[in-house]
């Protein structure tokens, strides 16, 4: 698949999420919703992966040290997150998240990476950061 078309999945699957998020955060403990989530999410991923891929585990110092720092930061996210889509309107809080989630991998792209950006794509992150802030205003 063209990765455009995945992105688009992984969108619509993310927007469903928060939407499912928000329906079920009042009505749970958020703290029991997060960690059943995380054990589902790995699961189905673990299954993807050795399934369907065909690949093999190596459990390697790097790579457990990477999985670690990941599950930190996805636990971090969805607390985060959690709180802000239980207090707030999610049509405010999400496109706030991602503007600055987009934002904040190109910045780390071009740090960290080397990553190099257009004069359009420049504009681009001006336009998100400019719409997040114009929605978090109301």
């Amino acid at each position: 698949m063209h990765w455009i078309l995945l992105t688009a999945i992984g969108a619509l699957a993310n927007a469903a999420f928060v939407l499912l998020w928000k329906y079920y955060s009042p009505r749970a403990d958020i703290m029991a919703l997060m960690a059943f989530n995380n054990i589902i999410s790995g699961v189905v991923v673990l299954g993807y992966m050795v399934g369907v891929q065909k690949m093999k585990l190596v459990l390697e110092a790097d790579f457990i040290i990477g999985a670690m720092a990941m599950a930190v930061c996805s636990g971090l996210i969805l607390i985060f997150f959690s709180l802000a889509v239980k207090t707030g309107p999610v049509s405010y809080v999400n496109p706030i998240f991602s503007g600055i989630l987009n934002t904040g991998v190109v910045v780390f792209g071009i740090l960290i990476f080397a990553e190099k950006i257009s004069l359009l794509s420049g504009a681009g992150i001006l336009a998100v950061l400019a719409g997040s802030t114009m929605i978090a205003l109301g």
